[in-house]
């Protein structure tokens, strides 16, 4: 019975997720795969069905064999774009105590309210800030999403605006970045009430926030980015939709005709406005792009196409993969893949807010 729990446990390390009720179990195996590690050798001493202990033992072991050459090149990764002062400013923070201010009102449109949520150091003063979109494809989310993540930043010294936009399908795409300018022009006309320091200011999102962060850097705009975080956020959507996943268990032909109100065979220019890629002949801010290698909702492939179209142009740009993971890893926040990124992450932060 031992032996049957371990391997269905650990299975979803390497299978693939059918539909989306199935990703979180994949999540979750994979990034607490030390300790199906630790379960999987207790079952293997006291199974009689010791094969399929040990098949369960092997399989949770895959992510654990890949961490330390991961590890090894995001180090080198970062390093070659940002130094190593890193090191010495993030040993240097002393956690503080924080605030948080949910459900500001920036906009009310079309019936609809868009709001922020603050978190700062509870200390009055301007801090380095970041910016937040939430994924959710294009179609749900909102401000509330990667709280832990966002407090954890708050804690160490930044201010974290997290900030809401409408969705499709009733709203399809540019309404979804005119939301994200909105915001940040009300950000920009109150830093001292939302202590932020207009002079040192990154954006994040993660999947479509990802998506629309890199867009909102590449149009002018009320605040000038040091910074842009892209956690698994689609690149190349006329390549995503001609060639999906497999599986696909979101549906991603579906989510981008209700994104952008068609098909590329239909609206091929908002394709090609929609997509990261079409503007790599124009300069970037410094780049982090962060794509789990076995994502079977965004490719990283195109993530790769566009980390080295930028570094053959001479951006800044940092591409961290993470062989062993899928979309949304850090859901798990102080899981495997999630304490290996959020570590190189802050680097970057630290690095180019910081100064």
């Amino acid at each position: 019975m031992l032996s049957l729990i371990a391997i269905i446990a650990s299975i979803w390390i390497v299978l693939p997720p059918a539909n989306m009720g199935l990703l979180p179990l994949r999540i979750i195996a994979i990034e607490i795969s030390p300790i199906l590690v630790l379960f999987n050798l207790f079952s293997l001493f006291i199974s009689s069905n010791k094969w399929l202990s040990l098949l369960a033992l092997i399989i949770s072991l895959i992510p654990l064999i890949q961490f330390p050459s991961t590890r090894e090149r995001c180090k080198q990764a970062i390093e070659e774009v940002i130094g190593t002062k890193y090191l010495t400013l993030i040993s240097g923070v002393i956690p503080q105590e924080i605030v948080v201010e949910t459900d500001r009102e920036f906009a009310h449109l079309d019936g609809v309210k868009l709001t922020f949520n603050v978190y700062r150091p509870q200390r009055e003063g301007k801090y380095p800030t970041l910016i937040m979109i939430y994924g959710g494809a294009w179609r749900s989310g909102n401000p509330n999403n990667n709280q832990v993540f966002s407090r954890y930043l708050a804690k160490r010294g930044y201010t974290v605006i997290s900030i809401d936009y409408r969705h499709a399908p009733k709203y399809t795409f540019p309404v979804q970045l005119n939301d994200i300018q909105l915001a940040l022009s009300y950000i920009h006309d109150h830093p001292e009430t939302l202590g932020v320091d207009l002079e040192r200011v990154a954006i994040m999102g993660r999947s479509a926030g990802g998506h629309l962060a890199t867009l909102a850097t590449l149009q002018p705009g009320a605040i000038a980015f040091k910074a842009l975080i892209n956690y698994y956020g689609p690149i190349n959507l006329t390549e995503a939709y001609f060639n999906p996943p497999r599986p696909d268990p979101i549906n991603t032909r579906e989510i981008l005709k209700d994104f952008l109100g068609g098909t590329p065979e239909t609206r091929p220019e908002l394709y090609q406005q929609a997509s990261p890629i079409s503007y790599t002949d124009i300069p970037f801010v410094p780049t982090l792009l962060v794509y789990p290698s076995q994502d079977h909702l965004v490719q990283a492939k195109y993530a790769r196409e566009l980390y080295e179209k930028l570094k053959a142009r001479g951006n800044q740009v940092v591409f961290l993969d993470i062989p062993w993971s899928e979309h949304a890893f850090d859901e798990v926040f102080r899981g495997l893949s999630n304490r290996l990124v959020l570590y190189y992450t802050e680097a970057f932060l630290v690095s180019l807010l910081k100064i």
